[in-house]
């Protein structure tokens, strides 16, 4: 065969090796079919089922579902259709395998500086993982996948931010390969529940998750120093900033039951709350030292339920309360960089 010359190159904004490009021979004037290289250009294969063999001219992927492509075709228009190659999931630094290692879950980011990077992962229940961004004590964004089949024969995924940078979460179903990615903008919290992201076919049988190291793990600390007035960790509280802030929080169902949130500590600023079963983790919460940017401390919060609820942090040195209450059928997500001001 005589050489190929790829053109219309485009890279996974995830994955740097991944690559689709339009091939043509010498004797074409336009490529006839889309390739993919999972090694960086070394090797290709061909992925144009259903192209129908016209001439392409251009093609793009989608930068926030990367495995979705548009292609201009001569005499065909723009034609979209989405990759769709299963493979197992394999936990890594940067990517997660929850619901049993069925989905794999990456997030990308970029700060108001406009430094980007990808978020590191750090499981932590079976359906239920989160990512830090700039600190590993600093968790940014927390997201599980919930087994709705029987409801609506369809997977759900919920994702809570306690970061307003800029983000995309990809999520890949593994055993079809289908992938839905999520966008947020920059200065905007996120909170959200998709009980449509990846609906299913009938007896679709699932592959087996490939051995893999353990993801970035929560780094274990020093106990400090704590004042007598210091917070005191209990079955309905939560100590957060080396034990200075008593966060608790209390909740309303669909059904009219209520009850409190049970702790969940993850890094000395940062916990969460199980509300209905031991080790779902439905509201995040961290507390951050401000005082050298605007004499504050800060709260952020971001659930991953859309029930009724109402967060309260105390001061435990000052006394001084933050209160937040979300309404039923609204996925919350905040920051409050003025929650505790402290005096000069």
């Amino acid at each position: 065969h005589p050489p190929r010359v790829m053109t219309e190159a485009g890279t996974d904004p995830f994955h740097p090796g991944t690559l689709f490009a339009l091939p043509k021979d010498e004797n074409w004037i336009n490529a006839r079919e889309v390739v993919r290289s999972v090694d960086g250009g070394l090797t290709w294969n061909s992925i144009s089922n259903g192209l129908l063999g016209w001439p392409l001219r251009e093609l793009m992927i989608d930068p926030i579902t990367p495995n979705r492509l548009y292609v201009s075709a001569e005499g065909g228009g723009i034609l979209a259709y989405d990759v769709q190659i299963p493979e197992p999931c394999v936990l890594s630094a940067t990517a997660l395998c929850i619901a049993d290692g069925r989905f794999r879950v990456e997030s990308l980011w970029r700060d108001f500086a406009g430094h980007s990077g990808v978020g590191h992962a750090v499981p932590l229940a079976s359906d239920t993982g989160s990512f830090w961004f700039f600190d590993p004590d600093n968790l940014e964004l927390f997201v599980k996948e919930i087994d709705g089949v029987s409801f609506n024969n369809a997977f759900w995924t919920f994702y809570g931010a306690l970061s307003n940078v800029e983000f995309t979460l990809l999520a890949t179903d593994t055993a079809t390969g289908a992938q839905h990615g999520y966008f947020n903008r920059s200065a905007q919290f996120a909170s959200r529940g998709d009980i449509e992201s990846f609906p299913q076919e009938e007896s679709l049988a699932l592959p087996a998750s490939a051995p893999a190291p353990s993801g970035t793990r929560l780094r274990p600390r020093t106990a400090p120093l704590r004042s007598a007035n210091a917070c005191v960790p209990n079955a309905t509280t939560l100590c957060l900033a080396d034990g200075r802030f008593a966060a608790s929080v209390s909740w309303h169902d669909f059904a009219g039951r209520s009850g409190v949130g049970t702790p969940i500590v993850l890094t000395p600023d940062t916990g969460s709350f199980w509300f209905f079963d031991a080790g779902i983790h439905e509201l995040a919460v961290k507390v951050i030292d401000g005082r050298g940017t605007n004499n504050a401390w800060w709260v952020f919060y971001g659930s991953l339920s859309n029930v009724e609820f109402e967060l309260t942090v105390v001061d435990t040195e000052t006394g001084d309360t933050w209160i937040r209450s979300n309404p039923s059928g609204t996925f919350a997500s905040g920051g409050d960089i003025e929650a505790f001001p402290q005096l000069p």
